[in-house]
């Protein structure tokens, strides 16, 4: 048995290129392993993350819901009959998913694609054409009572 050993080892690093090349490949592929394996536990990672942070022990969903990011409306009274039952302590409803906002300047907010200086100016422009609209009114009201 020892000289059979002898004899691969040998003939394992008797060709130092053939050598050099194997053990480039093994290290390689180890490399493509660990990276493959660590893509899949940061997708795992990131896909989980509603359900890990919001932290509840059960979820009550419609059966065609197949993950977090799809939703699907239950009507309420699911949730009735989910706080009736006995031991159910808090019950609310939860929705898990993006907005879009049309600014005035006719651009678009999607989540986290504009700064978010973009969105205070589009809320400031939300204010100011609220307070004018309450101005507008509260001169119509005005009007119509110098009109009586």
């Amino acid at each position: 048995m020892k000289g059979i050993l002898k004899l691969a080892f040998k003939l394992l690093v008797n060709d130092t290129a053939k050598f050099a090349a194997l053990l480039m490949g093994i290290t390689f592929a180890v490399f493509l392993m660990m990276f493959v394996t660590s893509m899949f536990v940061g997708v795992l990672n990131h896909a989980s993350a509603t359900v890990i942070n919001i932290g509840s022990t059960i979820w009550v969903t419609d059966p065609a819901v197949q993950t977090v990011a799809n939703s699907v409306g239950m009507p309420d009274y699911v949730l009735d009959a989910v706080r009736s039952m006995q031991g159910v302590k808090y019950a609310v409803p939860l929705y898990s998913g993006g907005g879009l906002v049309k600014l005035a300047d006719g651009t678009r907010y999607e989540a986290g694609l504009d700064p978010y200086l973009n969105v205070i100016a589009a809320q400031t422009v939300l204010l100011n054409d609220q307070q004018t609209a309450i101005t507008f009114r509260m001169e119509q009201m005005v009007a119509a009572v110098q009109l009586i």
